[in-house]
């Protein structure tokens, strides 16, 4: 029996017991080496998609700093925007004004015209 004990733990023998255990192990290994590649793959392709958004970021944002390039500032926005409404007040006064003075000169015509018993709207 001695003998049989020998014979079964050779070096041998121990070599194949400890494949038989380490097989499923390294089974295990090669699929999660497997898997990593595929992750390192995976990092790789959004790195690409990441550095490919960046670029049309960027060119995106110059182009349209390319097209507000001829814009005015805020303060020259409103420093013109504030001369126009002057201008436009001044406008409206003086249509008021105008208005005022076309009503009280159409009353001096009619009063005349009817003095003098003329028509004067009609044109020669």
């Amino acid at each position: 029996m001695a003998n049989k004990i020998s014979q079964s733990l050779t070096l041998a023998n121990i070599g194949k017991l400890i494949d038989q255990k380490l097989a499923p192990v390294t089974k295990d290994i090669s699929a999660i080496r497997t898997d990593i590649t595929g992750v390192k793959v995976d990092i790789t392709g959004l790195k690409v998609k990441a550095s490919t958004i960046k670029y049309d970021m960027k060119t995106g944002f110059d182009d349209l700093k390319e097209k507000t390039n001829h814009l005015p500032t805020k303060d020259e926005y409103y420093k013109r925007e504030d001369k126009t409404m002057g201008e436009l007040k001044k406008l409206r006064e003086a249509v008021t004004v105008t208005g005022y003075h076309y009503k009280n000169t159409n009353k001096r015509i009619d009063k005349i015209d009817k003095h003098l018993n003329i028509n004067t709207s009609i044109v020669f």
